[in-house]
């Protein structure tokens, strides 16, 4: 879309609950991508939030809690930093971005309790993000990578072999842990 249609655009997300059903089927296409595996995580959890990415956009989820007014958010984003918190309280999220973003093709919208923001990636070299901030935890970019060369059934059988394999990982933890209170 033409810049001063994103701004249009972005004012009005700022200014509502996104309660017009035209833009979240928008905003839900935007974010979808045909390329995209279900067998791929192409987001995770971070300390206070969630976060998934398309190859040009990055969606985060900040929970702060029913009854808090967009007026009460706190909300910075730089080309390679984001905060996001309630005034008078510690910040939820503040930390340097894995790689710079475009700020002003960006927007957050308050919904349902939550800081829904939708960021526009920067051009990098990088299409995918292994974390959303610096040090937090990461997903395989390899694999999204590869997921372009594979059968969505190959991806599911790597998928459910990833699970098995955390699973056995959180037994193996919670057994060194029984070991230990003995």
């Amino acid at each position: 879309p033409p810049p001063t249609h994103t701004h249009t655009y972005t004012l009005l997300l700022i200014s509502t609950t996104n309660t017009n059903p035209e833009l979240q089927k928008k905003t839900s296409s935007e974010m979808s991508s045909s390329k995209q595996s279900r067998w791929i995580k192409y987001g995770r959890e971070g300390p206070g939030y969630k976060w998934w990415q398309t190859e040009t956009e990055l969606s985060v989820t900040v929970p702060v809690g029913e009854g808090v007014k967009g007026r009460d958010i706190v909300y910075q984003l730089k080309p390679n930093h984001l905060q996001v918190g309630i005034k008078g309280k510690p910040l939820i999220v503040d930390g340097d971005l894995t790689q710079s973003v475009v700020v002003d093709e960006s927007s957050w919208i308050l919904d349902d309790g939550a800081v829904e923001i939708t960021i526009q990636k920067g051009t990098s070299e990088d299409v995918w993000w292994a974390s959303l901030i610096k040090g937090h935890p990461q997903i395989d970019v390899k694999r999204i990578e590869s997921s372009k060369y594979l059968d969505d059934s190959l991806l599911q059988k790597l998928a459910e072999k990833d699970e098995e394999e955390a699973k056995k990982q959180k037994e193996t933890e919670g057994e060194n842990l029984k070991g230990e209170d003995k």
